[in-house]
């Protein structure tokens, strides 16, 4: 299975969404499709940093998709 990832937002002030669709390798099909979306998990410092966004929003919000992505397996 491939599994196709797009960020649709990414904020600098702290949030990021990201749409998935995993995609059966054999068949070509999606399975299923959605997306997730955070928000920082503490203030920011104000310049959005990439340290700070990878600390603060992509990090937690690739731990949702990796739940996510476990329980529809």
């Amino acid at each position: 299975m491939r599994n196709c990832k797009e960020v649709t937002e990414y904020d600098t002030s702290g949030s990021a969404t990201v749409a998935f669709r995993p995609i059966e390798t054999e068949t070509g099909k999606v399975r299923y499709s959605g997306e997730i979306s955070q928000a920082a998990t503490m203030k920011m410092n104000g310049n959005g940093s990439a340290a700070e966004m990878q600390a603060k929003v992509m990090k937690p919000l690739i731990e949702k998709l990796t739940e996510a992505l476990a329980s529809k397996i």
